[in-house]
């Protein structure tokens, strides 16, 4: 990601389905532009997190503003939507922030950022505080329980110090 990806926020409306074209164009772009940050190298997807505040906007606001399970009795499969493209955001939200607490390869043109500097991006922009760990909980973990899981593992490991904020 050469220059800085424009993220829009997930906006409340854009849980009324697809019947606005305002809606499924936003929530087209939304994915787009999360999926070419999950194909970004390590070093460009650490930029983007450190720098880019519409990505922690539009994460938080996924976050906040995706209908829960128990909001929507339609829903009661589990699903996180009802159409391909409201699925494919909810896994691509979802393999962000699995991607912010996964430790990956850097190779000597991409070196990737040691955990302390991670957990500091992560502190310093607020992006995994303990309410949107909760959020996460609520929204992902109806259909993905092993994973939804294993990225609060992932997110809790790195605070020993007891005197860290989350």
């Amino acid at each position: 990601m050469a220059q800085a990806a424009c993220f829009l926020p997930f906006l409340p409306q854009d849980n009324r389905g697809l019947d606005s074209d305002g809606t499924q164009e936003a929530l087209h772009l939304i994915s787009n532009t999360l999926g070419k940050l999950l194909q970004a190298d390590v070093a460009s997807f650490w930029q983007s997190v450190k720098t880019n505040r519409g990505l922690q906007e539009c994460l938080d606001s996924y976050l906040q503003f995706k209908r829960r399970l128990h909001d929507d009795s339609s829903l009661g499969d589990g699903s996180q939507g009802s159409t391909t493209l409201e699925l494919q955001l909810s896994r691509r939200v979802f393999m962000v922030l699995m991607r912010l607490v996964t430790v990956e390869q850097s190779s000597p043109k991409a070196p990737s950022p040691t955990m302390e500097e991670r957990a500091s991006i992560l502190d310093d922009n607020w992006i995994l505080d303990i309410p949107k760990l909760m959020d996460i909980c609520v929204v992902f973990r109806p259909g993905n329980l092993q994973l939804t899981q294993t990225l609060i593992q992932k997110t809790l490991e790195p605070e020993t110090d007891s005197d860290t904020d989350l």
